[in-house]
């Protein structure tokens, strides 16, 4: 069981996935691990990424730690559900971002286990953040990152390759939360600074047509962000 784990994140890594220059228009592809792995500068290729917070009926939003087979931040707390789009004609539909939604939901249901049906206009995107987090010496991110929520009451069934640990979480529990010692460095940013906003206003966000995509927040190097 294990070596099928292993297995599956080597095979993950050969995916080609968009890169980007700093307007999120795409200027070609590299595989998951090129584009991960650290130049000698201390970066990584510009590319397409997504985050996804998704609460429930209650308000409650889930949240995950990373499975120990990941390559990059193993064992780390972090949103619902974070990958890429992959380099493909559907997952790269620029229109109303309709490509990023199709990831998204792909990796939830790969993740995650989710079987319900997740419609496109479900997920409402609410910034784009470029950022760049180095985990060691080897291997960073370096994205340009669409932040989606959505609400819903969702049956779950965890892939081990990707998940350890599942958990709701209340908005007062958000505090002590951004204490923990191993929080992904965008996770981090975004609840000390994105987030409160986003669940007091959830249901007006979710409530909103999709408009122009949001503008580029750039929170520059987030590697070494305060606890």
């Amino acid at each position: 069981c294990e070596d099928v784990l292993v297995k599956s994140q080597t095979k993950q890594n050969l995916n080609s996935i968009p890169l980007v220059d700093i307007y999120d228009r795409i200027i070609g592809s590299k595989s998951k691990c090129a584009t991960h792995t650290l130049n000698n500068f201390g970066s990584c290729d510009l590319h397409r990424a997504f985050s996804v917070f998704l609460f429930d009926s209650k308000n409650r939003l889930l949240l995950q730690r990373r499975s120990s087979y990941k390559p990059i931040f193993p064992l780390y707390l972090t949103n619902t559900c974070c990958s890429h789009p992959l380099f493909n004609e559907d997952e790269c539909i620029e229109e109303k971002a309709i490509g990023i939604k199709i990831a998204s939901i792909r990796r939830l249901k790969f993740e995650l286990g989710i079987r319900d049906t997740i419609k496109l206009d479900e997920l409402k995107i609410v910034t784009r953040m470029r950022y760049l987090a180095r985990y060691n010496e080897i291997y960073g991110e370096n994205e340009i990152d669409y932040c989606l929520l959505i609400k819903k009451d969702v049956t779950l069934a965890p892939n081990l390759g990707e998940v350890d640990e599942l958990i709701y979480i209340t908005s007062n529990d958000l505090r002590n939360i951004v204490s923990c010692p191993k929080l992904t460095p965008w996770f981090k940013y975004i609840s000390c600074n994105l987030l409160p906003m986003w669940w007091e206003n959830l249901d007006n966000i979710l409530s909103r047509k999709d408009d122009q995509l949001p503008q580029i927040i750039n929170a520059g190097d987030i590697s070494a962000f305060p606890v």
